[in-house]
């Protein structure tokens, strides 16, 4: 590739090439949804995250479900006005890199779903009932059949934090290591020969399991879970990742917990939840109080505190909590 041509394509967005496409194509915007994969294909796989989803007539069917492994086999989507609006200036597609553009069929019909007490109904006159448009706080739409054309597809290198050539050409040649980063390299390799006797217990695997299997998954990132309570406008939740620990053996990691509105309970709330299904299993949590958010770390730690963690060693920012130490000071 010349370097006028890799200049050009690395200034064009995502989101730019989509908002040209949904231009050229025309149409309506309520008839445009948006996807991204870890892989260069889009089909109805067990590969994907989300296999199967059920419809609203299954048992199963919660609108804040999106599915794992229970009901049709299904693909879901971004409606483009969420996309565009929420999602596209994330980092979301360091993992999924790989980003779909489709486009209803004049045809097909999503049902609209606000909560879970709808029925199945059928399509109008003229159309095909294909899925349904969840329409959550976070909406999806869940299509049961390929009732739609790619418009276009794309690789979102840029938020890989990749150039163009490491993707599709050679990688460049290494550079010389600094004295410094040698340094580094030397301090992180003995940091892992001493994390590397942790590991991750069966019983640290199964309680995650259990967990991730009980809350729906985070449509921004199927490694998280969500926590709701209450509906439209009240409506509060909570967002959290489950990993094995490694600060402390036989633990499980809250690497990651978001919750809003703030500064109404809803963190507390939601620790509350994981720290009673962690007691029925006697797993201890850990984690670290994040320092680059809008709450300050200072103030985060006072919070865990409060809902019972320590620091892991005295001056540690460390924290954690475990149920067989409750009400020890």
């Amino acid at each position: 590739m010349r370097a006028v041509e890799f200049i050009t394509e690395a200034k064009i967005s995502i989101r730019d090439q989509i908002m040209n496409d949904v231009l050229q194509d025309g149409g309506k915007e309520d008839d445009y949804f948006v996807r991204s994969t870890h892989v260069d294909r889009l089909g109805y796989s067990t590969k994907q995250v989300f296999g199967r989803s059920p419809d609203v007539d299954d048992p199963n069917f919660s609108v804040d479900y999106i599915g794992y492994g229970k009901g049709k086999p299904a693909l879901w989507f971004y409606p483009l006005k969420y996309y565009l609006k929420n999602i596209s200036n994330q980092a979301y597609a360091t993992d999924m890199p790989h980003v779909w553009l489709v486009k209803l069929k004049p045809n097909a019909w999503l049902q609209p779903v606000k909560n879970d007490s709808v029925v199945k109904q059928d399509a109008p006159n003229g159309k095909e009932r294909v899925g349904i448009l969840r329409q959550t706080l976070v909406p999806a739409a869940i299509f049961f059949k390929p009732a739609f054309d790619v418009v276009g597809k794309y690789y979102d290198y840029g938020k890989q934090h990749k150039r163009h050539g490491e993707v599709k050409g050679p990688p460049p040649k290494p550079k010389p290591k600094t004295l410094i980063n040698k340094i580094r390299d030397f301090f992180a390799e003995e940091e892992a020969i001493k994390l590397r006797g942790f590991g991750s217990s069966e019983k640290v695997k199964e309680f995650i399991a259990k967990v991730n299997d009980m809350y729906p998954q985070s449509p921004l990132d199927p490694r998280q879970r969500a926590m709701t309570w209450g509906e439209g406008n009240d409506m509060q939740f909570a967002i959290f990742e489950l990993v094995p620990s490694m600060s402390k053996r036989d633990a499980v990691e809250v690497k990651w917990i978001q919750a809003y509105p703030l500064r109404q309970g809803v963190g507390g709330k939601a620790m509350k939840q994981l720290q009673d299904l962690a007691r029925q299993e006697g797993i201890s949590l850990t984690l670290y109080p994040w320092d680059k958010g809008t709450v300050k770390q200072g103030n985060l730690i006072k919070f865990y505190k409060k809902q019972g963690f320590r620091p892991t060693n005295k001056g540690a920012k460390n924290m954690y909590w475990d149920p067989n130490e409750e009400g020890m000071k």
